[in-house]
């Protein structure tokens, strides 16, 4: 089963705070993440072959349930880098015993077992904490025909005007939100990614615009960077069930699919809610600052003691401290 949406769950405590309010992140969530698109997500749907399907649905059985989550296709064809919430519990404590990876070839979709889980060792399961990765081991390489992906190595980009980003969580509308039982369709767009939180790990930040200044989060809560308007109808923005999805700069894995947040309304399109509106916000594990780990996991044999760990895209509410870039 994929467990209820993230709204009733993350929204009904209240996880939402007015810009300059401090809030200190809840718990992650046990929910599977999405994505939602600024006009029909059937506008969006990914179609193989592309270069996309090395993009991986995983569906995860943990000691708490069955979740989905997102994941991409490492270099070597043998594992998959997903976020570490989607394989911990809340507190980081291993919770998974299986998970089943999907990829949306064009010969069909592929299905493998995961034979093992590597979590970051300096994950501790607080989501703006950093280190939000965990790699998928596979029972056997993926088919050749399903496209492998090489991870950005330069920590030092900022922002990136353009990225791809891609997941297969719940779709709806940035006008109304996400609707819930929608997992398992892998949706692309574009967004823009910017270093704007001051937190560990120089999360990369996207909003999700919907052409107005009103709407154009970073550009009226940062100092120091251009405004920036979106892509029209390619803009996305991630929801439950795309945690561990990829941000993509050109055809270099970027970003993770880590969290989500907002600042609420006016900015927040329509209400006072985490569900996937314009004017909301994603953050993603910089994929760069821990190419190191992710080489030295996956460029060795399996180990023979491993951490597992599961669960879908985290939505917070928060007032991250932010950093003003020249």
């Amino acid at each position: 089963m994929i467990r209820r949406t993230l709204a009733a769950a993350a929204l009904a405590a209240g996880w939402v705070a007015q810009a300059g309010a401090a809030l200190a992140p809840p718990a992650p969530s046990l929910d599977a993440p999405l994505l939602t698109t600024y006009d029909d997500p059937a506008n969006h749907v990914v179609t193989a072959p592309s270069w996309l399907d090395g993009v991986a649905k995983l569906l995860i059985t943990r000691s708490d349930g069955t979740f989905g989550c997102s994941g991409t296709l490492l270099g070597g064809g043998a594992w998959v880098l997903t976020a570490a919430h989607c394989v911990t519990s809340g507190t980081g404590a291993p919770v998974a015993s299986a998970a089943s990876v999907t990829f949306a070839a064009a010969s069909g979709a592929p299905s493998l077992a995961a034979s093992s889980f590597v979590v970051h060792p300096s994950w501790t399961g607080d989501i703006l904490g950093g280190a939000d990765l965990a790699l998928v081991g596979l029972s056997h390489s993926a088919p050749a025909n399903v496209t492998r992906y090489d991870i950005l190595r330069d920590a030092t980009i900022d922002s990136a005007g353009q990225a791809t980003i891609a997941g297969y969580g719940v779709s709806g509308t940035g006008a109304s939100g996400f609707v819930a039982g929608s997992f398992g369709t892998l949706h692309s767009g574009l967004n823009r990614l910017d270093t704007v939180w001051d937190l560990p790990g120089n999360p990369f930040a996207f909003d999700f615009d919907n052409g107005t200044v009103a709407q154009d989060a970073i550009g009226l809560l940062t100092s120091g960077l251009p405004q920036d308007l979106g892509f029209g109808t390619q803009e996305v923005m991630t929801v439950p069930g795309d945690s561990g999805g990829p941000s993509f700069i050109g055809t270099l894995l970027a970003g993770v699919h880590s969290f989500g947040a907002t600042y609420g309304p006016p900015i927040d399109y329509g209400d006072n809610f985490l569900n996937g509106n314009f004017g909301e916000l994603g953050g993603d594990t910089r994929v760069a600052v821990y190419a190191g780990w992710i080489d030295g996991v996956t460029a060795v044999p399996e180990p023979s003691h491993y951490a597992m760990f599961a669960a879908g895209l985290v939505l917070i509410g928060f007032a991250a401290r932010r950093r003003a870039r020249g």
